[in-house]
């Protein structure tokens, strides 16, 4: 794999992490029942946690990725 195929991948997952809270938050304003969220949160953490993002520590922090913090409800 190319350092150009591994920085789309990366950049990629990170448009997917976005994604997945910007559904989160669209869950709970619909006021959609909890489980579904939970389901996406999780599939959140994992992400995160390929990318090496620290979730805890906000997305605005500094990381090795820089990424761009995350809206959060």
């Amino acid at each position: 794999m190319t350092t150009d195929d591994k920085a789309t991948r990366q950049t990629m997952m990170q448009s997917a992490l976005h994604h997945l809270q910007a559904a989160i938050e669209l869950l709970d304003q619909a006021e959609a029942p909890g489980q579904i969220a939970a389901h996406i949160d999780l599939a959140v953490h994992q992400l995160a946690d390929t990318l090496g993002v620290d979730l805890e520590a906000g997305l605005d922090s500094p990381t090795h990725l820089g990424l761009q913090k995350l809206a959060t409800s």
